[in-house]
This record gives C-alpha cells, sequence and structure tokens, in this order.
C-alpha cells in the first residue's frame, strides 16, 4: 500500500512496484490507508509519507504503533525531510529512507520488507 497525498508521487510508486510484480493498493492520506485496512485491504506492506492532508503520516504511525494487528504489516517511512531524529522518532517502522528515493535501493529495501503469510 503506498500512502501518499501527491498524485505522481503515488502513481510512480505504483507503476514501479507493479513492473516488479506487486499488487498495489493506494491512499490519498493517512484516513484513506485506515479505512481501507479496516475495510479489509491486507498490504504486505505500507509505504507511508508524512506530510499529508486529512491524516498525515505523524499520526497515522501512532496509530499503527499502537495496533498489535496492524504493527504486523511492515512500514516503510519515506519522507522529503532529512531530520536525523526522524530515525529516532520512527523507530519501531521497517525502515525510512528519504526522498527522492534512490529506486534500486527503495526495490531492495521492499523486497527485504515485505510480510508473506505463511
Amino acid at each position: 500500500m503506498v500512502v501518499d497525498d501527491d498524485p505522481d508521487i503515488r502513481e510512480g510508486l505504483q507503476d514501479l512496484l507493479v513492473d516488479d510484480g506487486f499488487k498495489v493498493a493506494i491512499a490519498k492520506h493517512g484516513r484513506d490507508a485506515l479505512d481501507q485496512l479496516e475495510g479489509g485491504v491486507h498490504p504486505g506492506l505500507i509505504v507511508l509519507d508524512l506530510m499529508m492532508p486529512v491524516m498525515d503520516g505523524y499520526e497515522f504511525y501512532r496509530r499503527w504503533a499502537e495496533d498489535p494487528e496492524l504493527k504486523r504489516i511492515p512500514l516503510l517511512v519515506v519522507s522529503a525531510s532529512q531530520v536525523r531524529e526522524a530515525h529516532k522518532q520512527f523507530a519501531e517502522a521497517t525502515a525510512f529512507m528519504s526522498k527522492p528515493l534512490e529506486v534500486d535501493r527503495f526495490l531492495a529495501v521492499v523486497e527485504k520488507s515485505v510480510f508473506k503469510p505463511s
């Protein structure tokens, strides 16, 4: 699941992941993502932007970290902000990457992180 308010980024990440063999759900903001998750979408990974309207990535992360079911889903936080504290602030996330994303590194992190039920 790609959660980002920028339609170009959503589409670009979706195309990249589909080309790599993944099915991709997209969400425009954190509330949209939570609604889809509560509605039965079961992603193997959530790629989360931080700066979004309605519900930003910080609030989504807080809810993800507090919910044992959601927390089973690996979370890759991506942000244009290059704040060093971000790694500490999102310590429970599977990974944190700064935008612009390096495609090969991004795909490697996704491949390594995606939840594959047994």
